[in-house]
């Protein structure tokens, strides 16, 4: 019998979701457990930076319970296999499922994302939204860009003295020392990670300077809607026709 008890039941990310849905398009459907390819994406899903955070035991992540999750995929797309699928497995399925372009995309991001990230990182940040469209590892990365000091100088130099004002809202503390005016911003990446080259390069016109209040609910509408929202479609829903 398949053994998946213990760690091997903890709750699978968006990202390891969108992974197993491009094994499933690759193997068109045909399943069969002594397929290299489970083998080797149940390998890869254990290496993956999040889950070297505490103990996994032997089971966890291990060809059975992606085999078992492959099933899961089937059965939300034609109703064949296991009918005890989890949400994650519908909601990924449903959207993705009938795109294998879309589905290898984010595939791709999810994986360069994932080479990106350094044991400095693992530490999950406090506004962390595991469902971000890209996944886990990207929107880590995506935060990581923002958070680099020596990206947030060149902006706000670039920006400075005269032209510290949010981009979505026009908040600006004009008055106040620039020293003063500048603690009121952040930086936003506002090119998608996925629409990015494969470079990992940021031009300065990919960053925007948003004040925090803008910025945390941009990122709040990404967790909502479960998709990305640029500046514009931000500000009409974070300030309306104010």
């Amino acid at each position: 019998m398949a053994v998946t008890k213990g760690h091997g039941y903890a709750r699978w990310s968006r990202e390891e979701t969108i992974l197993a849905l491009e094994l499933y398009h690759e193997l068109d459907g045909e399943l069969r457990k002594t397929d290299h390819r489970i083998a080797a994406l149940s390998e890869y899903l254990r290496a993956l930076p999040y889950n070297q955070i505490g103990e996994r035991n032997e089971t966890f992540r291990n060809v059975d319970g992606v085999y078992f999750k492959l099933q899961n995929i089937r059965s939300v797309l034609n109703g064949q296999g296991l009918s005890n699928v989890s949400r994650m497995d519908r909601l990924v399925a449903e959207s993705l499922g009938h795109d294998p372009g879309e589905t290898s995309r984010l595939a791709a991001i999810i994986r360069s994302s994932a080479e990106m990230i350094t044991e400095d990182d693992l530490e999950v940040p406090e506004e962390f939204e595991e469902d971000f469209y890209e996944g886990r590892s990207a929107y880590v990365t995506h935060r990581k860009i923002e958070r680099d000091p020596n990206l947030r100088k060149k902006v706000l130099k670039r920006r400075s003295p005269h032209d510290l004002v949010c981009d979505i809202c026009s908040f600006s503390r004009s008055g106040l020392p620039i020293e003063v005016q500048d603690s009121f911003f952040e930086v936003n990446h506002i090119v998608p990670l996925g629409q990015q080259s494969e470079s990992k390069s940021y031009k300065m016109g990919d960053l925007a300077l948003l004040c925090a209040c803008c910025h945390r609910g941009t990122h709040k509408l990404m967790s909502l809607e479960k998709d990305l929202v640029g500046l514009d479609d931000a500000r009409l829903k974070l300030v309306g026709n104010s």
